[in-house]
């Protein structure tokens, strides 16, 4: 039997998630004067029996996921609307007014994809971490962008960038990073931290601000090939 994570899903409408804000209370930074506060939405295969997280297909068809909180600080696992994604196709989604806030590998769509894809897809709110932190993925290996866009505002320590934190082996084409990024160490408007890889036709041009390696586009590249992209810097 195929189990949760690995079907194929459609969005036949628009999602308020403003409930989220109000679930899963417990002490969840582990600060006992703020032992009654709420986890919120507790991401897509947090619990999955497997490691590679989401494996399937979802098509949000342009419907929008707004004012989702999720607010795991302590956890040393990816956090996002899904927490993992691999050899996984996520297209057509708009998540609007996201505020979460994790610990390592955030992203206001998935905390760290391993291959797929993800396209047509639009990020705005608040995100907040220590380290590899996007508007999209924290983390990605190996997967393809296309068409995306991210006007959050992202906080974090290394690896901060508008659509992802870290990328190594991933693609993006035709994806634009506003919003704000604020960062320490390697930090763009676009990818934080950029392996290998090609960027094509993208835009930075959001408001970066960091202590080394900060970028318009990108923070810091090793064998990036980029191709018609503009920056704010």
């Amino acid at each position: 039997t195929k189990e949760a994570w690995d079907e194929s899903w459609v969005q036949t409408s628009d999602i308020d998630a403003k409930e989220t804000k109000l679930w899963n209370v417990g002490n969840h930074d582990k600060d006992a004067s703020t032992a009654d506060v709420p986890m919120g939405f507790e991401p897509i295969c947090w619990r999955s029996s497997s490691g590679y997280g989401f494996t399937g297909t979802y098509d949000g068809q342009g419907h929008s996921i707004s004012n989702l909180f999720i607010n795991i600080p302590e956890t040393s696992s990816p956090v996002g609307l899904w927490y993992k994604t691999s050899e996984a196709e996520i297209k057509n989604i708009i998540l609007s007014n996201v505020n979460i806030t994790g610990h390592y590998c955030v992203g206001g769509l998935v905390g760290e994809t391993d291959r797929g894809s993800i396209s047509n897809c639009r990020v705005s709110g608040t995100i907040t971490t220590n380290s590899y932190a996007g508007g999209l993925v924290g983390k990605n290996l190996r997967a393809g962008f296309s068409n995306c866009f991210s006007n959050a505002t992202i906080t974090g320590g290394n690896s901060i960038g508008g659509v992802a934190g870290f990328s190594d082996y991933g693609n993006f084409n035709l994806c634009k990073g506003f919003g704000i990024v604020i960062g320490n160490r390697y930090v763009g408007s676009l990818v934080g931290d950029f392996g290998r890889g090609e960027i094509t036709v993208c835009e930075g041009q959001g408001n970066c601000y960091g202590n080394s390696s900060v970028g318009g586009l990108i923070g810091s590249a090793s064998e990036a090939t980029i191709k018609g992209c503009s920056s704010k810097s």
